[in-house]
């Protein structure tokens, strides 16, 4: 079944336009929209000179699409190494800036399955909570 909406000038996306992603944003610049998700994360180690290690793993963000699952706004110059079920390792020349505990935003390439995985979204503005949203699609229930 497919929904429709015929307007005039008005394009609709239900899903991915309310929250937008990196994905979207990198393949489609001329759109000019702002991601509004982001997830915190803390790096939790830095395993060797040059690398941290974030928890930031498949149970906080989608495991896809294949190449980097996030875009790290803190450390614009980070390669991702290495993504398990809890952690996303990075290797980045300015490692010595984040000690453990410090918290990194990200910006998650695909927003669809990664909002799946979390049952409330906060709504930020101007630094503050002033909202908080249940996502429906953490606990849906197909019945046949």
């Amino acid at each position: 079944m497919h929904g429709g909406l015929d307007v005039p000038g008005v394009e609709c996306s239900p899903g991915t336009i309310v929250l937008y992603d990196h994905g979207y944003a990198t393949r489609f610049p001329d759109l000019h929209f702002t991601p509004a998700a982001l997830l915190l994360t803390r790096v939790v180690s830095r395993p060797r000179p040059g690398r941290i290690c974030l928890d930031l793993g498949h149970k906080a963000v989608a495991a896809d699409p294949v190449g980097p699952r996030v875009h790290l706004i803190d450390v614009p110059e980070a390669r991702i190494v290495g993504h398990s079920e809890e952690h996303l390792v990075v290797d980045t020349p300015t490692a010595d800036r984040y000690p453990v505990g410090t918290c990194v935003l990200a910006i998650p390439t695909h927003i669809c399955p990664t909002s799946a995985l979390h049952r409330r979204t906060y709504v930020i503005t101007g630094g503050r909570l002033v909202d908080e949203w249940e996502v429906s699609a953490r606990d849906r229930m197909i019945r046949v």
